[in-house]
């Protein structure tokens, strides 16, 4: 690690720094101080603009009367790791934009950045992760002028964020939830004390049902509950994105993504109609999940996402609905079908269609695993979750009875569902939903949806501006790249 970042934690600023800079709205008002020859109280006057009581409120209650202790300074003159000149970066709904801001950290050397929560400590840092745009000004590590290099370049360079909550939260991935549990028991007893496997099951159990964790085993690893830590992003589903992704990166959308350390196994990637060639090998490459929104990308007129390209590169497809407004049904079935159906249209050769049993499987499996779901549900086995749907093969979408996979993927509409079970609990059945008031919920949506559409109004006026034709999006996948 060759540079600390402390954020807006004044007692680890004052404890470990060995200077202290102070930011107030976005904009360096103070810094670098030498720690041992500033006090709390004149930090609070900086960070608050006054030395009140109010401030010492604002500041946790730190005793501004407090003394600073001495740190250790680097021991000899060298040239600085980290460089900030005139910084400034574009303003965004994460925080206030930085305003010329300059800072040096030399080696060895220990900077705090003392500030209330808001104030733009949290934009430096994402500054120097590569996560706020940088307007003008410089970012240099050992000299290299990372200012508008990707989150992995900077790695490369030795950069590393610390979470603020470390001191507090933490989870080890390769361990069970069980033994997670435990050394949470042990770190908060006092004295040696002995585990009771029956306040540790309790403990697991309580966690599943407060934060809804899906996962088949308390010994299970931490790292696989829910698909481990999921990405979910809609990427490339337009012409726009496609278009931009260029103009604003100088590369596609999935080569920013990867730039950024976001493709992996547990990414999942809504559309990806646009996507090139280069795009499906790297999406192959980290095993990501794409997720084919058939009907909702049919009526918006975005394309075809390109599943039979996508699949023998290593790419995971499962089926989605997209949005109500998207699909208006948002029925599975109907997401099945057309799936199956469209691609027959896209490629030449009946190899390149979709068969039944495939669409059937990325509906059930893959979509579990997409989720992050795969050892819970996604198929019928011992210790998975009975999540299920009973249909009756006595429906008309099933006479006279031919394949199954052909009957559920080309005919059913969820017509013949007489039984839903979700955890092995019935939520509906014989025509009725169970846990709610299917009329209620219908006679609060009439209630509402004259409001709902006076703001719709308001947003279609809004949106009109752009129904001009920009020649920058009358392009098609092919001449896409040599008109962007």
């Amino acid at each position: 690690m060759r540079v600390i970042l402390i954020l807006h934690n004044i007692r680890e600023v004052l404890a470990i720094a060995d200077t202290v800079t102070v930011l107030r709205g976005g904009k360096l008002v103070a810094g670098p101080l030498d720690v041992t020859e500033t006090s709390t109280a004149a930090l609070a006057e900086l960070i608050i603009g006054n030395g009140n009581a109010d401030s010492k409120a604002a500041l946790g209650g730190l005793d501004f009367d407090a003394a600073v202790h001495a740190r250790s300074k680097p021991t000899a003159a060298a040239a600085p790791v980290l460089s900030i000149t005139q910084l400034s970066t574009r303003a965004d709904s994460e925080g206030p934009p930085l305003r010329d801001i300059d800072l040096s950290v030399g080696p060895g050397e220990i900077v705090g950045i003392a500030s209330v929560e808001g104030n733009g400590q949290r934009t430096l840092v994402r500054a120097l992760a590569a996560l706020a745009v940088v307007e003008r000004g410089r970012i240099e590590i050992d000299g290299q002028d990372v200012s508008t290099a990707a989150l992995a370049e900077r790695r490369k360079s030795g950069l590393r964020i610390i979470p603020f909550e470390r001191n507090s939260e933490g989870l080890s991935l390769t361990s069970s939830l069980w033994e997670n549990w435990s050394v949470r028991e042990l770190l908060g007893q006092s004295a040696l004390t002995f585990i009771r496997p029956d306040q540790i099951r309790a403990a697991c159990d309580q966690s599943r049902q407060t934060w809804d964790v899906h996962y088949a085993r308390n010994g299970q690893q931490a790292g696989a509950l829910s698909g481990g830590i999921p990405n979910h992003s809609h990427v490339l589903e337009t012409k726009t994105q496609a278009v931009t992704g260029h103009r604003l990166y100088g590369k596609s959308l999935i080569a920013y993504m990867k730039d950024m350390e976001l493709l992996g196994p547990h990414t999942t990637i809504a559309h990806g109609v646009w996507v090139d060639d280069d795009d499906i090998d790297m999406l192959g490459e980290a095993r990501c999940f794409v997720v084919h929104n058939s009907i909702a990308n049919r009526k918006l007129g975005s394309g075809v996402a390109p599943v039979r390209r996508l699949m023998p590169a290593g790419v995971n497809v499962a089926p989605g609905s997209d949005g109500a407004s998207s699909n208006d049904t948002v029925r599975l079935f109907d997401v099945m079908r057309v799936a199956a159906l469209v691609h027959s249209v896209t490629g030449c050769h009946h190899d390149d269609w979709l068969a039944a049993i495939e669409v059937l499987s990325m509906a059930t499996r893959n979509g579990a695993a997409s989720a992050g779901l795969q050892q819970v549900t996604g198929s019928l086995e011992t210790g998975k979750s009975a999540d299920l749907p009973v249909l009756g093969l006595n429906a008309l979408a099933f006479t006279p009875r031919n394949k199954l996979p052909h009957h559920l993927v080309y005919a059913e509409n969820g017509s013949a569902i007489e039984t839903v079970m979700i955890a092995g609990e019935t939520v509906y059945a014989q025509g009725r939903l169970c846990k709610i008031s299917e009329e209620d919920i219908l006679a609060e949506i009439r209630e509402q949806t004259p409001a709902i559409l006076a703001d719709h109004a308001i947003i279609e006026k809004t949106n009109r501006v752009f129904r001009r034709n920009s020649p920058a999006l009358r392009v098609n996948r092919y001449n896409l790249y040599a008109q962007s």
